[in-house]
């Protein structure tokens, strides 16, 4: 009998991460994904000439459960996983106001085209850590 509520107890909290997780908010937006479905993060940095156009954030979005993160949209650009990882990061940059945006993907916001502070602390890091699944 006690071997038996012990399983049971043991496979109740093992459930407790998984409802939490489905809970949680995806992206600085707070999103809500459902029970088929996961969140994937990837950050938005913006640069115009030399500098930040505006601090950085997470962009969430539930996706079916067998699809990959590593797999997202930048802009027109497709970001896909490749030798050397996944990145992380959408970059978006204009050379001067009213210039059409160039988007690349980037596994760290100091990889962006217009990042002048490579070298820096900068004054913001989006809000949460990111999720990878």
């Amino acid at each position: 009998m006690k071997k038996t509520l012990l399983i049971l107890f043991s496979t109740l909290l093992l459930q407790v991460p998984r409802l939490h997780a489905a809970e949680a908010p995806c992206g600085d937006d707070g999103v809500t994904c459902g029970d088929t479905e996961i969140c994937c993060e990837h950050v938005i940095a913006m640069f115009s000439g030399d500098s930040p156009a505006s601090p950085p954030y997470v962009e969430g979005e539930c996706l079916p459960k067998e699809s990959k993160c590593s797999h997202f949209w930048c802009g027109s650009r497709q970001c896909n996983s490749g030798i050397f990882g996944a990145p992380s990061v959408c970059c978006i940059s204009t050379s001067e106001e009213g210039a059409i945006p160039q988007y690349s993907c980037a596994f760290s916001e100091l990889n962006c085209p217009g990042n002048s502070q490579q070298l820096t602390i900068r004054d913001s890091q989006p809000s949460r850590t990111l999720r990878r699944s």
